[in-house]
């Protein structure tokens, strides 16, 4: 069982010297399959998901999500891929 423990963490993504290029995120829709797949994950196993985190974007956007891991990430893998 994975012990998960509450904090807050820096996340920050992309952080250039150039300030001109320091916020580097892509995004697209998830599939209901993956949403079924990552609902349905067990978030105190490392094959299942985190627990649910909110994201602070630099634009101050705000996100509600978790991070698949193990087995769930490679499950979803096809949906995410780039």
């Amino acid at each position: 069982m994975t012990t998960r423990i509450a904090a807050e963490h820096d996340l920050s993504l992309g952080m250039f010297e150039d300030e001109s290029r320091h916020n580097i995120m892509r995004s697209k829709p998830a599939s209901d399959a993956s949403v079924e797949t990552i609902l349905k994950a067990d978030p105190t196993s490392m094959d299942g998901r985190s627990n649910w985190l909110w994201f602070r974007l630099p634009n101050d956007d705000l996100i509600f999500g978790c991070f698949p891991e193990g087995a769930t990430y490679f499950a979803t893998e096809y949906d995410h891929s780039f």
